[in-house]
């Protein structure tokens, strides 16, 4: 990784440490685990941090959130359906020194039925000048792949 993906892959760990392996319908409900995201999020963020929610390939729902706080929101309005969601981080990927794309598998279990479900995601983080600018969470890995600049195949 380059020095600058490596300063931006150090912020982001710490940012996201409670996404990984975590059910994470447990940690949008704990207040406390919210204002620690929230903090995490407001010291390396831009102050125009956009978090977009990219549905499934056929053409699932998807959504734009503003600031940490739409973060939080974004999050909160994808989990109302399910009942549990572990979110594992797998790797991290440099697409350049301003891309970071993280391949994760989500485990989880509707509320409504139980269904279960097991899925590879994946999450594009960009930065500028050292700031978190824009998140994009995926459902479908290769699309994300394709949107941070790396080829799928």
């Amino acid at each position: 990784m380059s020095e600058a993906g490596d300063a931006n892959l150090s912020s982001l760990a710490k940012a996201m440490e409670p996404f990984n392996g975590a059910d994470l319908t447990g940690v949008f409900e704990d207040a406390q685990q919210i204002d620690r995201l929230r903090a995490d999020l407001a010291e390396i963020a831009a102050p125009g941090l956009v978090t977009v929610m990219v549905g499934s390939a056929g053409g699932g729902l998807s959504g734009t959130f503003a600031g940490p706080d739409g973060f939080i929101e974004g999050w909160r309005d994808f989990l109302d359906t399910f009942a549990t969601f572990r979110n594992d981080i797998v790797d991290y990927v440099e697409a350049n020194p301003d891309t970071i794309l993280i391949l994760s598998r989500q485990r989880a279990t509707t509320a409504t039925g139980g269904v279960e479900m097991d899925n590879e995601a994946a999450a594009i983080f960009r930065f500028g000048d050292g700031q978190l600018r824009e998140i994009e969470f995926h459902l479908d890995r290769e699309g994300a792949e394709r949107a941070a600049g790396i080829d799928a195949g």
